[in-house]
């Protein structure tokens, strides 16, 4: 099911990167939500390495020559738990 996030439309770079990020990191963090993936479209491919790099997840190989990914997985234990996140560039 593709749903649409709401993500502010900003001229603003930084304030466009500061909503996304508040949205992904409310999606993952969300206690009953248990997301364990999203693909990601323009204009927040950039924005999803810039917060894979800033908090540390792993990047495919494409991701970091490119600076852009379009999936994000998480990995979860059984109770919900978040185990790993990796992000992916599957354009490249």
């Amino acid at each position: 099911v593709y749903v649409p996030m709401p993500i502010a439309a900003v001229d603003d770079d930084a304030l466009a990167y500061a909503s996304f990020r508040a949205m992904m990191l409310e999606l993952i963090e969300h206690p009953r939500l248990t997301l364990c993936g999203c693909s990601v479209t323009m204009p927040h491919k950039e924005r999803l390495a810039k917060l894979a790099h800033e908090r540390g997840w792993t990047m495919d190989d494409a991701t970091r020559a490119t600076g852009a990914a379009n999936t994000l997985t998480i990995r979860r234990d059984t109770d919900g738990h978040v185990l790993a996140i990796g992000v992916h560039n599957t354009d490249a």
